[in-house]
């Protein structure tokens, strides 16, 4: 394992244990806890009755390093969770190695989101958006209020 892996590793498990905290804080106690699933490409796991998230961490189709969203659900719609949980990312990914967010295969929804929030496709191939990080600084529908506490 090179060391960017190593360092990508660190940073994920980091990652993992705000995510934590912010899960808590935004939908109570949990009973299972995110974790990172250890491997060449390291993925964020966190899972409860109120959502389903899964991120990899590493590297975007178009090169860039990135904190890939590869599933989202929140069980109850249209409650900006989507949106607060962008803005936790975007805060704690700041002095990271990554450099992009990505949507891995969205669905319509999630492709409108994407739009909405300033991500643009891949080469056209709507199978994958990217937004970059400092892009998002002060997107109208992300604010501009720092997450300081979770």
């Amino acid at each position: 394992m090179d060391e960017l892996q190593l360092k990508l590793r660190s940073e994920a498990n980091v990652l993992c244990e705000n995510l934590q905290k912010y899960l808590v804080s935004n939908f109570g106690k949990v009973k299972h806890p995110a974790y990172v699933w250890p491997d060449l490409v390291p993925r964020i796991f966190a899972k409860s009755e109120n959502y389903d998230l899964m991120f990899r961490y590493g590297k975007c189709v178009d090169g860039t390093s990135c904190l890939q969203i590869a599933r989202v659900g929140f069980s109850q719609q249209r409650q900006r969770h989507f949106s607060r949980l962008l803005r936790f990312l975007m805060d704690e990914t700041r002095g990271f190695t990554v450099t992009t967010i990505g949507i891995e295969s969205p669905n319509e929804a999630s492709s409108s989101f994407a739009k909405k929030h300033g991500f643009h496709d891949v080469e056209g191939s709507k199978s994958e958006w990217v937004v970059k990080i400092s892009d998002l600084d002060g997107h109208p529908l992300l604010g501009t209020k720092t997450l300081t506490h979770y």
